[in-house]
């Protein structure tokens, strides 16, 4: 499982579907799409007061924004025991042993990041969270996965059902995002089918957006079957993943990236179904386990997004906060490697767009 807040910190609309449909050709050379981490934004504000945290989060994605990225994608609802809207749920979170309170909401994410999508005409995917079960994607055969599946579905459609209530009449309210990341889809579907169902029954023309891990157990019959309607397979590049295991050199997975992403775009021909990249511009040392990353360099950066783009219809960026910075964000504290590969990406993103428009 590849979802870590960032960082050298240490730790752990409507907008019709047939618009997606309109990006089924090779992807722009450049990222298109980032994603966001709610709990990342407190992590690298200067100070946790309201009005820094807003500033942070519309800074940023006016930043995004700049950089010709079109479509946000909000990683999750709640996590760890924290809203990242103000909610009415109230569930028992398994993962850290307690009831969790959407009451207890810090900062309301979704709503300043769907305002500001308003206003820059973006387009915003929510994510719903994993209900206090980060492991279920990844532990079909434990005895009460049964019910533990049906545990969390059930919150997943409530979080939905107040979403679509709280946040519906934003325009840039453009999809839905399955926080749980899969492996094998045909058991996966267990709990995507049932979900992408219910979010397609409160609005048929927002689709729903998944994130495979780097080993996806997949077909082309799985995915024509399938409720889920965007795919944006992770690179999993950050660590240096090969098939189940963590070798910490990004290099390992990059030599086999090409023809990993054929593969995904075999699988995708005819099968109905949207191919979008999940790009990764953070990596790790190893020397903590998985967790404590940094942003990578540019120049791996470029590498991905060369190969990637060849096969997929857009390539998103994970994640924005602790990895890019620009040198004018006024309200988060100075992080020089994202600050780096910020500037080093934005020249090379500017003379792609020129690129683009003149092929």
């Amino acid at each position: 499982m590849r979802r870590r807040l960032p960082i050298h910190f240490a730790m752990q609309a409507a907008v019709v579907f047939g618009a997606m449909l309109a990006e089924s050709h090779a992807a722009e050379p450049r990222l298109r799409g980032m994603w966001i981490e709610p709990a990342a934004i407190a992590m690298v504000a200067k100070d946790p007061s309201t009005q820094t945290l807003e500033r942070c989060t519309r800074e940023s994605i006016q930043t995004m924004k700049s950089l010709g990225v079109t479509t946000l994608i909000l990683a999750y609802a709640e996590y760890n025991g924290t809203f990242f809207y103000p909610s009415e749920i109230e569930f028992y979170d398994q993962d850290i042993q307690r009831n969790v309170q959407g009451s207890d909401c810090p900062f309301d994410v979704y709503g300043v990041v769907l305002d500001e999508a308003d206003r820059l005409g973006m387009q915003v995917f929510l994510g719903l969270g994993r209900g206090g079960d980060t492991k279920l994607l990844w532990e079909f055969d434990k005895s009460d996965w049964k019910q533990r599946n049906e545990a969390a579905i059930e919150v997943g459609t409530r979080v939905a059902r107040e979403l679509d209530k709280t946040f519906g009449r934003h325009p840039s309210f453009a999809g839905w995002y399955l926080t749980h990341e899969m492996n094998d889809l045909s058991r996966a579907s267990a709990y995507y089918d049932p979900l992408a169902e219910f979010c397609h029954s409160l609005a048929p023309r927002r689709p729903v957006l998944a994130a495979p891990s780097g080993t996806p157990v997949v077909t082309k019959e799985l995915l024509a079957k399938s409720k889920v309607d965007i795919f944006a397979y992770q690179d999993a590049v950050g660590a240096g993943y090969v098939p189940y295991k963590y070798t910490y050199k990004p290099e390992e997975r990059m030599a086999t990236l090409d023809e990993i992403y054929s593969r995904y775009a075999r699988w995708h021909v005819d099968s109905g179904k949207r191919f979008w990249s999940d790009l990764e511009i953070w990596e790790m040392d190893g020397k903590q386990g998985y967790s404590a990353a940094y942003p990578a360099t540019f120049e791996r950066v470029k590498r991905q997004i060369e190969i990637e783009a060849k096969h997929v219809e857009m390539l998103t960026g994970y994640a924005w906060h602790g990895y890019m910075q620009s040198p004018n964000a006024s309200a988060e504290k100075p992080i020089p490697k994202a600050r780096e590969l910020f500037e080093a990406y934005r020249k090379f993103a500017a003379t792609a767009a020129t690129t683009h428009k003149q092929l």
